[in-house]
């Protein structure tokens, strides 16, 4: 009996010593609360020397939300019933008349095709160009009207033209209203500048040439008010009439293609 009880007493501080709670082979174990994550090392990346500046479209504002600029440009407008993008009148001088409007990614542009003649379309404005002297837009040739020259009346034939005009568009004032040209010119170097022979109120600059960039979107930024200053003798100009986008080929008897987007007008 007393070795008995001897054997219980020592039994039970065996099991107080090593942390038993029970009999053996039934010890309950206190369940794991603790989260465990696996965590995987990544290595240390190298610090870079400089942080390049990347522009993306994603970190830009649309033209269609900037309140700082006068976008003319609107050509995810579709065309209107006449045929043209909504905004935009048609100035026909010779046909056939070609004119559409493609989609490369996110970018809307207006197509012209020329072929032996001669249209345009415009946009109607009324700013003082003190305001937004900047006129902002983008292009892109793909054929040029064989031998075109612009100093040569016979030859007056342009892929490209780009036309911001001063002055009212009413029948008594249309003599008067004058014009500053940009042009993508077939054989005349960059820099040229000249009246224009078919209107004696309209200046002319050359600012891209030839077929070097041909099928390349080039990107312009002209100060009108600066090209106009210099130009004319006026003063001061008239307010900002329209803008006018053109191709031509109807001298020549050849043909052109010419793309426009992204054309605007702002403070700088």
């Amino acid at each position: 009996m007393i070795n008995t009880l001897k054997l219980i007493v020592l039994t039970g501080a065996l099991a107080l010593y090593f942390g038993s709670s029970g009999i053996a082979g039934e010890e309950e174990k206190a369940p794991d609360t603790t989260v465990k994550t696996a965590v995987t090392p990544q290595p240390a990346q190298a610090k870079p020397e400089s942080t390049p500046e990347i522009e993306s479209s994603e970190n830009m504002i649309p033209l269609s939300e900037r309140k700082d600029i006068i976008l003319l440009s609107k050509f995810y407008r579709g065309m209107d019933d006449d045929d043209v993008p909504e905004g935009w009148d048609l100035d026909d001088k010779e046909k056939p008349i070609d004119i559409s409007l493609v989609k490369e990614g996110e970018q809307f542009a207006v197509c012209f095709k020329s072929k032996a003649s001669a249209f345009g379309l415009y946009n109607e404005q009324d700013f003082d160009i003190k305001d937004y002297p900047f006129l902002n837009w983008e292009w892109k040739v793909t054929k040029l009207p064989e031998g075109g020259n612009f100093l040569d009346e016979d030859k007056d034939d342009q892929a490209a033209q780009v036309y911001v005009s001063f002055g009212s568009l009413s029948f008594f004032n249309k003599p008067f209203v004058e014009a500053v040209g940009y042009y993508w010119s077939s054989t005349l170097p960059v820099g040229t500048e000249g009246e224009c022979p078919t209107w004696s109120k309209s200046r002319a600059i050359v600012i891209e040439t030839g077929k070097e960039k041909l099928g390349e979107w080039i990107t312009e930024k002209r100060n009108v008010y600066k090209d106009y200053d210099r130009l004319f003798d006026d003063d001061d100009p008239s307010d900002v009439s329209a803008l006018r986008l053109y191709t031509n080929s109807q001298h020549t008897k050849t043909g052109a293609e010419a793309f426009f987007r992204n054309i605007y007008f702002s403070k700088e």
